[in-house]
């Protein structure tokens, strides 16, 4: 394994500058007459004069040491540090790719709830959409939400995707790299509730043409790729769903799972080539609990430099309890609070095109990250595996 650093440039900041105006001269002068009351009335005058000059530098020195208090608290937060002190930040929104879970129109709002928080603060979102959203996003009888698409864009938020592959244990968004007869074998041993529900629909190429309705330059999302790099389709080369770590944190506790506030701490992005083409993979947190919450903020504000990364659901439903937005929008109060201005916000691409991070090399590929998730090794060569012995080659032998 190579590993590649670069440095980042630090700065620090100017204290601030107070300057206090004198003047006493201009009342003397007249203290030279020789009438004693004329006298008695100038030194009068040059008490007050010298009075009032003192109280207008005492008010030019709390104005100046006001401003400059002000500035430098714009510059470096409500924290006292400096904004090179805090790391780098992506948000990343999955909008899942089916509408059972409250409908469509429930999943949209709460989405717009996440969006107009960001807007408020300045901050970018990378939204990940599922396969449902194209349809929903451009459908011809609202053009209001093809309008919301672009001005999404125009704010700077990245219009990304995100995979359900054949072997998510939910719903499966009908798209994968194997054939059909294999697919309905693994939904079948899966055993989803949306089972009945599900179908197939095509390839990854085929999922790739459909999520470019979306945006022609789409190029990043969440695969479902932890298990099996396969299902990266082509063109899609900046990824969030590795299971590779990106930090060498020695307090991160192993393995990283999805919830674990450490997952979301990116020291260095992970570079490897694979189907012909160079990878990038970074990692982040799902953050959807007041717990979520509170253990992200521990961890983020513990940091210096490098860059961290947060997931959602844009998911609120009230029948079930489930509020997956709120925590986010707590969490981007709190960055606003130490990150005012939102300098520090990037999307998911920005990290990787603008080299903010060091790469590091992965040499060795692993296709099976966590094979155990595959139900393989389980003794039993099942039907999917006897069809396509790669699944796990431990049980067919």
């Amino acid at each position: 394994m190579t590993v590649l650093l670069f440095v980042l440039p630090s700065c620090t900041g100017e204290g601030p500058n107070t300057t206090a105006a004198t003047g006493a001269t201009a009342a003397t002068d007249a203290v030279s007459t020789t009438n004693a009351t004329d006298a008695t009335n100038a030194t009068d005058a040059t008490n007050a004069t010298n009075a009032t000059n003192a109280t207008d530098a005492t008010t030019n020195a709390t104005t100046d040491a006001t401003t400059n208090a002000t500035s430098s608290t714009s510059e470096t937060g409500s924290t006292g540090a400096s904004a090179e002190d805090i790391p780098y930040y992506f948000i990343a929104i999955h909008n899942e790719p089916h509408p059972e879970l409250g409908g469509m129109i429930a999943q949209h709002n709460a989405l717009q709830s996440l969006i107009a928080k960001a807007d408020e603060h300045d901050i970018k979102l990378t939204l990940m959409f599922g396969t449902s959203w194209v349809d929903f996003l451009l459908d011809e009888n609202s053009p209001d939400r093809q309008q919301a698409l672009q001005a999404w864009r125009d704010k700077g938020h990245e219009i990304s995707t995100h995979h359900h592959s054949d072997r998510h244990p939910g719903f499966f968004d009908g798209y994968s790299y194997k054939p059909q007869e294999i697919v309905e074998l693994i939904r079948q041993e899966v055993n989803s509730p949306y089972f009945n529900g599900e179908k197939y629909i095509g390839d990854l190429a085929d999922f790739s043409t459909l999520m470019y309705e979306l945006n022609s330059e789409m190029k990043s999302g969440c695969l479902n790729e932890r298990e099996d790099k396969r299902r990266v389709a082509d063109n899609f080369t900046i990824l969030t769903c590795s299971a590779f770590p990106n930090s060498d944190d020695d307090n991160a506790p192993a393995p990283l799972e999805d919830f674990s506030p450490y997952k979301g701490v990116n020291d260095y992005v992970n570079v490897t080539e694979y189907a012909g083409k160079t990878r990038f993979w970074l990692g982040h947190s799902h953050l959807m609990t007041d717990k979520n919450l509170s253990a992200v903020k521990d961890v983020f504000s513990g940091l210096e430099g490098g860059a961290y990364g947060v997931v959602t659901h844009s998911l609120i439903v009230p029948d079930i309890d489930l509020d997956q937005v709120t925590p986010m929008n707590d969490f981007m109060d709190y960055l606003a609070q130490v990150d005012p201005g939102a300098s520090r916000s990037v999307t998911l691409s920005q990290i990787v095109e603008d080299k903010l991070l060091p790469e590091r090399i992965v040499e060795d590929i692993t296709i099976f990250d966590n094979i155990a998730e595959l139900k393989c090794p389980d003794g039993e060569c099942g039907p999917a595996e006897q069809q396509d012995p790669e699944l796990c080659p431990q049980d067919c032998q």
